[in-house]
């Protein structure tokens, strides 16, 4: 029988959940008990912390390293990129299982776009038993840029592999990298990015490899011509299906969220159902948001009809990735400890049971 929040074996799981992160103090994490009745239907798969966080940072985040388990009964988190906001800087850094920060760098937030990140964190799988996450700048202009930072696992410092690259070249002379994402692949490949770009007028959409170690895209991109727009400035979040092959892009316009559906060179569709910011399109097809803090799954058929809509209680969406053959959802649980130290919980749950989710 599964325990609920009020029952003695919740209470239990609760309470060995505060021994692991806060070492027994204190003996009760307010996070945690608001977000056990939708925690209790993933599964933990690690602990971090506690760990320094400034008492003034704002917008802190949390993302595991990718696993490489092939059950996720046996997957663990050694630690993961920690993400945070201060002044006008945003910073990242890298810290173990046991809350040592090991490195960290800072980006200058100057010319943020309202309503879209000015950097994105997209956390690569874990090969040679280097952590990896790349980092994007992408402001609506031509000076798009990546850059790659690892970490030797277990115990190795966040290092910068190489300076900031251009997208230049990587599809076309000079475009504008309108948006970008990570597609899931199997734990044991290379990282495959889709991208939506902008040049001369026209929007081509592409694929490449990244190599996990080299801060490179070493597999020349593939990019066609598609007629569709995009209304607004040159950014959008964008991502490829690879369940169904459909292409989306999730923008901001008129004052609210919208969302296009494409295939190929295909006219698109807009999804008149979605009406708030797309953070991933999942191996079930589902598109996931989670803007507010409520999560959102849509259906890709048709307009885009909403399937779930519930709370997270403070749960933060990381990623989608592979467990084996499987794709799992993984969110995070950040518990203020005492003043200036967080501890994070990571979850998951299979990709499929999403839609049974409730509050």
């Amino acid at each position: 029988m599964k325990a609920t929040a009020g029952t003695p074996a919740r209470r239990a799981a609760l309470a060995a959940a505060c021994l692991a992160l806060a070492g027994c103090a204190p003996p009760y994490l307010v996070e945690l008990d608001k977000a056990a009745g939708v925690v209790s239907q993933m599964t933990l798969v690690g602990t971090v912390g506690p760990v320094s966080v400034d008492p003034s940072a704002t917008n802190v985040r949390f993302l595991p390293a990718r696993p490489t388990a092939s059950s996720i009964g046996s997957v663990s988190v050694p630690g993961g990129f920690l993400v945070s906001d201060s002044s006008n800087l945003e910073n990242l850094a890298f810290v173990t299982s046991g809350g040592q920060q090991n490195g960290s760098d800072d980006f200058s937030l100057a010319g943020a776009l309202s309503n879209y990140p000015l950097y994105q964190y997209d956390v690569t799988n874990t090969l040679s038993n280097t952590a990896s996450v790349v980092v994007s700048k992408l402001d609506g202009l031509s000076s798009d840029t990546y850059q790659q930072f690892t970490v030797s696992l277990p115990s190795g410092s966040l290092t910068q592999v190489g300076s900031a690259l251009p997208f230049t070249g990587l599809f076309s002379t000079a475009p504008t990298t309108m948006g970008l994402s990570d597609v899931p692949t199997p734990s044991s490949t290379r990282d495959t990015f889709a991208f939506l770009v902008f040049l001369a007028g026209n929007f081509s959409i592409g694929t490449a490899q990244m190599d996990g170690s080299a801060n490179v895209f070493p597999l020349s991109g593939s990019a066609f011509s598609t007629g569709n727009t995009i209304p607004g400035p040159t950014r959008s979040l964008y991502y490829f299906s690879a369940a169904s092959g459909a292409s989306v892009a999730s923008y901001y316009a008129g004052g609210q969220w919208a969302c296009q559906q494409w295939f190929g060179t295909g006219a698109s569709t807009v999804m008149t159902g979605v009406t708030h910011r797309i953070d991933a399109v999942l191996g079930t097809g589902d598109y996931l948001s989670t803007e507010g803090g409520t999560l959102r799954l849509y259906d890709s058929s048709g307009t885009g009809k909403e399937v779930l809509s519930m709370d997270l209680k403070g749960l933060q969406f990381c990623y989608e990735a592979y467990v084996g053959s499987d794709p799992y959802v993984f969110f995070a649980l950040g518990s203020t400890v005492r003043h200036g130290q967080m501890a994070f919980s990571v979850y998951a749950i299979p990709s499929s049971a999403m839609r049974g989710l409730h509050s």
